[in-house]
């Protein structure tokens, strides 16, 4: 097949992506925007108001320079009209950072099964190694005009500390450290990764493992894989591809 009917087989499936933080995540998010999809980032969306210094902005700054979970009504404001409309409008998105909780999982559950989009729905579980991921967050620089995401030593830019995209100055977030970037592990594994046992029962869950690394082509394959293939067992899917 070539690129045309992958993007059509794509496009039938909304993704939402939970795993590590450094487990590459916001990677996959930017190779899927050659498809169409409505990126919808809580880390954007946050770091957005943040360099506004929007109201909301300053009431999530707090814990967020702690390495803490945004409380659940401050993220619901943030996403709410933005995942409704995507609904709205029937536009193929990749949930990056949503849901991190279990109450924010009821919440998105409750609002795709309104919107009768439960179905066309598939999880996205990122596998990566606690040190490996340290490693990933530590090295980590993005863009804070088109928010692109480099690594100094996976994906560094062409040009040092310079988005290769639109020239801006690549900074490192303040959080990016070997200490937040451990306190951050812990809260992943103790309010958000709970979530796949009540996503199982509602959703496919399909794996990445992110210790192979970040090559562009595996992560399009393996896409092309879930949406193209029934008979595979999707727990393996990361060890064929």
């Amino acid at each position: 097949m070539n690129e045309k009917d992958i993007e059509n087989m794509i496009e039938k499936k909304n993704l939402i992506l939970i795993g590590p933080p450094g487990s590459g995540k916001g990677t996959f998010t930017q190779e899927l925007k050659q498809f169409h999809y409505e990126s919808i980032s809580t880390g954007n969306l946050l770091r957005e108001n943040l360099a506004a210094n929007s109201f909301i902005g300053q009431e999530c700054k707090d814990f967020i320079n702690s390495g803490k979970l945004v409380p659940d009504k401050l993220i619901f404001k943030l996403i709410h009209e933005k995942i409704k409309r995507t609904l709205r409008e029937k536009t193929p998105f990749v949930l990056d950072g949503f849901p991190q909780s279990i109450i924010q999982y009821h919440y998105l559950l409750r609002l795709l099964e309104k919107e009768d989009m439960k179905g066309r729905c598939c999880f996205l579980e990122f596998i990566i190694d606690d040190e490996k991921a340290i490693n990933q967050m530590i090295s980590r620089l993005f863009c804070l005009k088109c928010h692109q995401i480099y690594n100094n030593v996976t994906c560094p830019p062409l040009k040092r500390n310079t988005c290769d995209k639109c020239q801006c100055k690549l900074v490192r977030r303040s959080t990016d450290n070997r200490d937040d970037a451990i306190k951050r592990l812990k809260v992943y594994r103790k309010e958000t990764k709970p979530i796949l046992a009540l996503a199982k029962k509602n959703f496919e869950i399909l794996k990445i493992n992110s210790n192979f690394g970040y090559n562009v082509q595996l992560y399009i394959n393996f896409i092309f894989h879930i949406l193209c293939t029934s008979n595979n067992n999707p727990e393996n899917y990361y060890d064929k591809i």
